[in-house]
């Protein structure tokens, strides 16, 4: 079709390591991870997973297995910058019969944020939950690398996805001829954004990234054990992280916990959901 991409990566990258779903080999090559910022991702998922209200059924496929109404619509967080200043700056002190400040509502703020909560899919299957279920490891201890040295491990950024891309394919064996283009890349998910759900408060994005501090620490750990990125590469992109979130790209230790997540890798073996 339009959209072939020539090269040996989309060859040998044979199997499907995404949401719910693991088919990849215990002895896998590789594992290829492709992935941006936390504070970015958790952003682009809020608004994609947005539900549509002007439609009969609003609430549907994955809306039906994750609390997207619970979320949204009873939360009333139609943004993440809502679900910030509503959820998790939200003033505990507030009228209880306010169905904004309400503990139910903030508690599910901070679980869509971590992936503790079942609410966002992008947020529940997060950078935590691949990098321990692809290497194996605890990464309870917050102190803790996710990613073992020595691991068969391949990142493309999103920022820099043409260079990553043709960097692997390199390393793969792949021809000078391969060489991709960003107009190569096809866009299948991508819809009109407005200013409104882009924006963030500086207040807000001092609590998202406080919340997402665990996140952006296994975020830092993929980055460096990248085996197809060198120093400059990882510095590079630590120093995007900076300007994003400043006090967690360069401090290593989190004010709460890395979440216990064996229950949910347990839990997702062998399930897929779209």
């Amino acid at each position: 079709s339009d959209n072939d991409i020539n090269g040996i990566l989309p060859i040998v990258t044979t199997h499907t390591f995404h949401r719910g779903v693991n088919d990849c080999a215990d002895d896998a090559g590789y594992y290829l991870f492709v992935v941006r910022d936390p504070l970015a991702r958790i952003l682009s998922d809020m608004n994609y997973e947005r539900p549509n209200m002007t439609v009969v059924d609003p609430f549907h496929r994955t809306h039906n297995q994750f609390g997207i109404k619970e979320l949204y619509q009873d939360c009333n967080f139609w943004t993440l910058e809502d679900l910030a200043r509503k959820g998790l700056l939200m003033n505990r002190r507030n009228n209880r019969d306010d169905p904004l400040s309400n503990k139910k509502c903030r508690a599910r703020a901070f679980d869509a944020m971590t992936g503790v909560g079942q609410y966002l899919v992008h947020g529940y299957f997060n950078y935590q939950y691949y990098a321990q279920f692809a290497f194996g490891t605890e990464g309870d201890d917050s102190d803790a690398s996710t990613i073992p040295e020595n691991a068969n491990l391949l990142v493309i950024r999103n920022n820099h996805m043409v260079d990553d891309w043709n960097a692997i394919n390199k390393f793969l064996g792949g021809q000078r001829t391969d060489i991709l283009k960003s107009g190569d890349i096809p866009v299948n998910n991508a819809h009109t954004k407005n200013a409104t759900e882009l924006y963030l408060s500086k207040y807000s994005k001092v609590a998202l990234c406080q919340v997402l501090c665990n996140e952006i620490q296994v975020y830092k750990d993929l980055i460096r054990g990248a085996i197809n990125l060198n120093a400059a590469d990882v510095n590079a992109t630590l120093e995007e992280l900076e300007g994003v979130c400043p006090k967690e790209a360069v401090e290593n230790i989190c004010s709460r916990k890395r979440p216990n997540i064996r229950r949910k890798i347990e839990d997702r073996k062998g399930e897929e959901y779209y």
